[in-house]
Formats: C-alpha cells, sequence, structure tokens
C-alpha cells in the first residue's frame, strides 16, 4: 500500500508538471498540497476524526448533524495530535516512502521541466554585430531552430517545422491590429479589446481558433529569442506579438539605424564603382571614337565603322544622346565612305545601313535644340541619298535624287553665307551634284532647268571657295561646275554646245592645279577623267586633225587616271573609267584604218569587258546597260573589219550584247536609251543575215529566223 501510494504521487507530479509545460515550477509547488492530501487521508483513513466523519455523513435530521459537527471540530486539535504521533509511532515505514517519493517527484520535475539552455546563446540587445546583417522582411526563410523544451506531441512539432508560416501569421495579427485601430477611431476600444478583435479575425482567416493562434504567435516569439542569429525583424515582430509595442519599435529602429549605416556604405561603394566604370566608359568611348577617325582618316572605312560600332555598344542614348549621335553620324559616314570602295551585294546593303543611321541621328539632331548637328546631318544625308540613286533607275533615282535636294535645302535653312560661309558653299555645291543627277534624269526644258540651277549653285560656291583662301575645295568645285557645263552642252547645240565645253574643259584644267598626283591623289584622276570625257565631247564637235588629237588627249587622260583608280581599291571608279576609254578607243578607231583601226577596237572591248567585272546588272544597271550596248558597237565594228567566221562570232557577240542592255533599258522606262539600243541591235541583225547570205547559202531556216526578227525591230521602232 505505501509503495503503491508512493508511485501514484510521482506519477501524478510528473502529469501536473506536463500538464503546466513552460511553468514547471508549479509542478513542484504541487508536491506540498500532495503531503497535505496524505495526511488528510490518514485522519479520515483511522482514528476517533475518522470515526466521527462518518457518522456525520450517516446522519439525516440537520440538528443532529449540526451538534456532530460541533463534536468533530472541538475534537479535530486532539484528533490530529493523536494522529502525528499514531504516523511517527506506528506507520513510519510510510513516512519514509512518503519522504522519498516526494524528493523523487521534486527531481524529476526539476529534469523534465527546467528550460534547455542553447549552446552559444547570446544576449538579443540590438549591439554591435550581434544583429543580423539584413533584416529578415515579410516572408522571408531565415531558416529554423530545434527546440526541445516546448512540444513533445505531433502537433507542437509540425509548428516548430516552419516559422515562416508563424511569421505571417504575425505580420497579417500585426496588419489587422493596425485596420482594426483605423476601423474602430469612432467606438472607441482598448488597446486590448483591439488585439483580442485582431487576433480573431486572423484565426478566422487562418481556420484556427483564436488560441491555437495565440499558441503559434508565442512559439514563434520563443523560437526567435532563442535563436541567436535571428533578424532584428523577427525580433522585433516576436516583441510586437507579445504586445511590447515600444520595446519593438525601438528594436526595429536600432536594427533599421544598422542596416541604413550598412546600405549607406555599399551604396557610396557602389556610386564610387559606378563613377569610375562610367569613366572607364567614357575613356573607353573617346578611344575607341578616335580609332575610328583614324582609320577614316586612312581611307580604311572598313576598320572605321568596326571602331564606330564598338563606341555605340558603351554609349547610352538617353544619357548621352549628343555623344550618341555624333557617333552614329560619324558611323553612317564611313559606312556611305565603304561602300563606294566596295562591289557586289554589298553596295546596296552598305549604303542603305548609311541612310537608317543617319534618319536615327537626325531624331535626336533637331533644328530646334542642334541646328548645326542637324544641318550637318541633313547634307551627309543627302550625299548618301545621291549615291544610293546612282544605284538606282527609273521612278526610285529620281525620288531619291529629290530627298536629297529637299535635305540639302533644308541645310541651307541654317548654313547661311553671313553666319557660316564655308558651310554655306560647301552645301551649295552638294546641291548642284544633287540637282546635276537630277537633270540626268530628267529631259527637255526640265533637264535645263536642273542644270541650270546647278550652274548656279557651283557659281554661288566659288564666290566663298577662293583658291587663294581655300584651294582645294576651289579645285573641287571647279571639277564639279565642268561636269554641269558638260551635261549643258550635251542638252545644246551649235557655238553654244562649243561654248559651254570650252568652258568645262577650262574648270577642269584650273582643278588640276590644285589636284595634283603627288598632293590630291584621287581628286587628280578624278579630274583627269573628267577632262578626258570633256576632250571626247569636244572632239566629236571637231573634224580631222583637231578630232583625232582631242580624242588623243582624251585616251592619256583616261589612262593617267587609271594608274590611280585601279580594280583593287577603287572598282567602281575604275570600271567607269574602263568604260569611257573603251568609248574613246573606239571613236579612235573610227578615224583609223587596218592594223591600227584593228588594235584600237581590240583595246575598246578589253576595257569594256574590264567595266563589266564590276559593273553589274543587280547593283548598278543602268552603267551595265550602257557598257553592254558600248561593247555591241565596239564588237560590231571589230566584225567589220573581220571575215569568215570571225566576223559571225563578233557579231553574235555583239547581238549578245545589245539583248543584254534592253533588260534594262525597257522601252517603258527609258524609252530613247531602248530605241538606241533597238536600233544597233537590228543593224548587227542585218550585218549577221548579210553574212548568212554571202557565206551559207544554203541555211534557210537562219536568214529566215534573222529577217524576222529585223522586221519586228523595225516595227516597234516605227511604233515608238
Amino acid at each position: 500500500m505505501p509503495l503503491l501510494l508512493a508511485l501514484l504521487i510521482c506519477v501524478f507530479t510528473l502529469v501536473l508538471v506536463w500538464l503546466v509545460k513552460d511553468n514547471w515550477y508549479v509542478g513542484l509547488l504541487g508536491a506540498p498540497l500532495l503531503l497535505s492530501c496524505y495526511y488528510a487521508l490518514l485522519l479520515c483513513y483511522g482514528g476517533e476524526f475518522g470515526k466521527s466523519l462518518c457518522r456525520v455523513f450517516r446522519l439525516h435530521n440537520s440538528d443532529d448533524q449540526r451538534r456532530a459537527i460541533e463534536e468533530l471540530v472541538s475534537k479535530l486539535p486532539t484528533c490530529i495530535k493523536d494522529r502525528f504521533r499514531y504516523t511517527i509511532d506506528m506507520r513510519l515505514g510510510w513516512t519514509i516512502i512518503f519522504v522519498l517519493s516526494l524528493l523523487g517527484s521534486v527531481c524529476l520535475a526539476w529534469f523534465f521541466g527546467k528550460p534547455k539552455e542553447v549552446d552559444g546563446a547570446q544576449d538579443n540587445t540590438i549591439t554591435g554585430e550581434q544583429v543580423a546583417p539584413v533584416i529578415v522582411g515579410p516572408g522571408a526563410n531565415v531558416g529554423q531552430i530545434n527546440v526541445t523544451n516546448k512540444v513533445a506531441t505531433d502537433e507542437g512539432e509540425s509548428l516548430l517545422k516552419d516559422r515562416d508560416a508563424w511569421r505571417d501569421m504575425a505580420q497579417k495579427l500585426m496588419e489587422f491590429l493596425l485596420r482594426q485601430q483605423d476601423k474602430d477611431k469612432q467606438v472607441e476600444l482598448t488597446n486590448e479589446e483591439q488585439w483580442r478583435q485582431a487576433r480573431e479575425d486572423v484565426a478566422r482567416s487562418e481556420g484556427i481558433t483564436p488560441e491555437e493562434l495565440q499558441k503559434r504567435l508565442d512559439l514563434f516569439a520563443d523560437q526567435v529569442k532563442a535563436d541567436p542569429d535571428a533578424s532584428g525583424y523577427d525580433i522585433a515582430l516576436a516583441e510586437f506579438t507579445e504586445k511590447n509595442y515600444l520595446q519593438a519599435a525601438e528594436t526595429a529602429g536600432q536594427a533599421a539605424e544598422q542596416i541604413k549605416t550598412k546600405r549607406l556604405a555599399r551604396e557610396q561603394a557602389i556610386a564610387t564603382m559606378n563613377e569610375t566604370v562610367r569613366k572607364d566608359r567614357d575613356e573607353e568611348r573617346k578611344l575607341r571614337e578616335l580609332e575610328g577617325n583614324s582609320f577614316a582618316a586612312a581611307s580604311r572605312y572598313q576598320e572605321a565603322v568596326k571602331a564606330y560600332e564598338e563606341a555605340l555598344k558603351i554609349t547610352n542614348k538617353a544619357e548621352l544622346s549628343e555623344e550618341w549621335t555624333n557617333l552614329t553620324v560619324r558611323y553612317a559616314d564611313s559606312m556611305s565612305q565603304w561602300a563606294g570602295t566596295a562591289t557586289g551585294d554589298n553596295i546596296f546593303k552598305l549604303r542603305t545601313q548609311a541612310l537608317d543611321a543617319y534618319r536615327s541621328a537626325l531624331e535626336v539632331f533637331t533644328r530646334e535644340h542642334l541646328p548645326q548637328q542637324w544641318a550637318r546631318t541633313q547634307n551627309n544625308l543627302a550625299v548618301a541619298l545621291r549615291n544610293q540613286a546612282s544605284a538606282s533607275s527609273g521612278e526610285e533615282q529620281k525620288r531619291l535624287l529629290g530627298e536629297a535636294v529637299i535635305a540639302y535645302r533644308s541645310a541651307l535653312e541654317v548654313y547661311t553665307r553671313e553666319h557660316l560661309p564655308q558651310n554655306w558653299a560647301t552645301i551649295q555645291n552638294n546641291l548642284g551634284n544633287a540637282l546635276c543627277g537630277q537633270a540626268s534624269a530628267s529631259n527637255g526644258e526640265e533637264q535645263k532647268r536642273l542644270l541650270g540651277e546647278a550652274v548656279i549653285a557651283y557659281r554661288s560656291a566659288l564666290e566663298v571657295f577662293t583658291r587663294e583662301h581655300l584651294p582645294q575645295d576651289w579645285a573641287m568645285t571647279q571639277n564639279n561646275l565642268g561636269l554641269a557645263l558638260c551635261d549643258q552642252a550635251s542638252a545644246s547645240s551649235g557655238e553654244e554646245y562649243k561654248r559651254l565645253l570650252g568652258g568645262a574643259v577650262t574648270a577642269y584644267r584650273a582643278a588640276l592645279e590644285v589636284y595634283t598626283r603627288e598632293h590630291m591623289l584621287q581628286g587628280w584622276a578624278m579630274t583627269q577623267n573628267n577632262l578626258g570625257n570633256a576632250l571626247c565631247d569636244q572632239a566629236s564637235a571637231s573634224s580631222g586633225e583637231e578630232y583625232k588629237r582631242l580624242l588623243g588627249g582624251a585616251v592619256t587622260a583616261y589612262r593617267l587616271a587609271l594608274e590611280v583608280r585601279t580594280r583593287a581599291h577603287l572598282p567602281q571608279d575604275w570600271a567607269m573609267t574602263q568604260n569611257n576609254l573603251g568609248a574613246t578607243l573606239w571613236n579612235q578607231a573610227s578615224a583609223s584604218s587596218g592594223e591600227e583601226q584593228k588594235r584600237l577596237l581590240g583595246e575598246a572591248v578589253i576595257a569594256y569587258r574590264s567595266a563589266l567585272e564590276v559593273c553589274t546588272r543587280e547593283h548598278l544597271p543602268q552603267q551595265w546597260a550602257g557598257t553592254q550596248n558600248n561593247l555591241g558597237n565596239a564588237l560590231c565594228d571589230q566584225a567589220s573589219a573581220s571575215s569568215g567566221e570571225e566576223q559571225k562570232r563578233l557579231l553574235g557577240e555583239a547581238v549578245i550584247a545589245y539583248r543584254s542592255a534592253l533588260e534594262v533599258c525597257t522601252r517603258e522606262h527609258l524609252p530613247q536609251n531602248w530605241a538606241t539600243i533597238q536600233n544597233n541591235l537590228g543593224n548587227a541583225l542585218g550585218a549577221l543575215l548579210q553574212f548568212e547570205q554571202e557565206q551559207n547559202p544554203v541555211d534557210a531556216e537562219e536568214v529566215s529566223r534573222l529577217k524576222s526578227e529585223i522586221q519586228e525591230i523595225e516595227a516597234s521602232l516605227k511604233d515608238n
């Protein structure tokens, strides 16, 4: 019996300790209560007191019960004294067992109930480096701390595994509480009432009871306190859940100040680094620009374009709009220059890219904000448009030239002779070039008008571009004036024709006074080519020895130009001069005979075929068609100076050349050129028909075919 009672006491003590959980000392206080209960049982178990107590319960009359209770109370001191002596004398074993069980209960309660210390625990005061470097905000994962003194059931263990969920609940409670304060401004509630209301709202939204919510908030607060690495945010939030608002505010403020100090230091470091990066980027951009400028100055335009591209990659258009636009213009300038030395498909592609770049620059360079840059870009855009027009034909060519003229006239609105005379003269020169291009795509009175405006523009430029002050610009404009005068002459006749050509030759020779081979190699070669053209035109208005002299001078000029204009470095210019040389040699052959004639015609054919290696139908269709026609003429003349199968072969090649030219020079787009080439084709077919009739009269089918083609050509020319 005593052993069973001692065991029950120990079990009851442990159960009591577990039930009170955190307040383990309450379990220890239960031991005296057990002792009192024990002695009460002893009193009731035996002796006079127990017997008297039993009689009280058996009585039914209230008066008897009252007297019995009075008697029991009077006997209580004596009974207690007797029972205590009885316990000492008769129940000593029970007492020893009880004391031992009491001590055992106390030890068990202390062992299982006291809180476990966490290794390395630190004071949670927000000082020094104890605060985590970054405050963990709402919903952030800060890890989990294993705590063994809180929960032993499955429910408790599951709660400990998700601090994030508890943090979310704490944050939601804070939000609901603040909303509750706003909502209840007209209904005066105490802070505690507002807290309970907010807790009930959060619990309802989470689908749990307010008590369960409070339990989780307590777990969150206890876990944060036990975690030495808890963030300042979690610490302050835990204090908030315990309704220590001022302490939470102080903790949050201290943590925020520490984070602010670190943030400012990092921002300063980042700002310093960004400033260093910006300076490096600016330096790299300047170096890339210098690299591009140097390549451009050396006429290495492809390398210049690559350098400008690299510079543009590190130039922010929004932050450095002016620098970006200047680079874009230089990029477009080099792209346009590169197109002038390119071949094949690259020509059109490069010129298109240059046009796109100029138009992009004009989106930033506006007349209102950056008028001079805007005017300069308008000029360069017009140059690119004119170059693109040279590779086009028909309506597209007219459109491009029209846009170029508009761009030049726009630039002249800013570049005036009074304020910017040199720029004004430059645009006047360029405007004259565009007007000449427009005139070449026109005819009749419109052509004369455009050429007249071009000559006026050039002579205006020469008012500023003088040989004494600006010799190179003066020479360039003299060369361009010569071109316009030649074109005017082609639309004139008689003495006016000779006068204009004489003025052109004079202008070219003036330009060559500055454009020397030693100092201005390419300008010298260009002017030599143009001088050759003017001499050829002068020869067409002459005869006899004057005719031969002028043609000889033209051939000499072309060959000098070809010493500089090589296929490797200037393929398009080389092809154009080869075509001009071929035409002059052909004219020389027409004034010669015998072996000299054959030699000259052979050289003319070689020159034409050389030009066709660069002038392709895809990229320079009109030049290609013109050269094909010229080649056909030279081949026909070669055939007339030959005989037999050689004659037939040359006539056949001439027919092929004429038909190729007609693929571009159509009746719809270039009716005059089409009629000329159709006539030349008819002549070649006639010569071939005559050859077949004389040399191969039995081939009636071939003769019939040739006659049929000739008749078709004659009919088409009559309709035209």
